[in-house]
């Protein structure tokens, strides 16, 4: 998963965001299939440690984006301004 998110550039944050939640949709596939736990079952995955490394690496890799996009104030900050600017097209992220 490479970073091309430019600054103040909505649509790179937008593509960035489509793309890693491609890859997180097989990364639960390739665990699942690597460890056999059931990465697929949202009753199940709040108690495996392997998902919650998922989404700890999912999230870090999102506030990077963030910060290239607008690396200004704090992640609130960022948001609101992402929230005030493109309020239409917030479901692109």
């Amino acid at each position: 998963m490479s970073l091309n998110v430019n600054s103040g550039d909505f649509d790179s944050l937008a593509a960035f965001s489509t793309a890693i939640e491609s890859w997180h949709n097989e990364a639960h596939m390739s665990v699942q299939m690597a460890t056999g736990e059931d990465m697929m079952d949202p009753a199940t995955n709040i108690f495996l440690r392997n998902f919650w490394r998922l989404h700890y690496f999912i999230n870090a890799r999102l506030l990077e984006a963030l910060d290239a996009y607008d690396g200004t104030g704090s992640v609130k900050a960022q948001i609101s301004r992402l929230e005030r600017k493109y309020e239409g097209r917030l479901g692109e992220i």
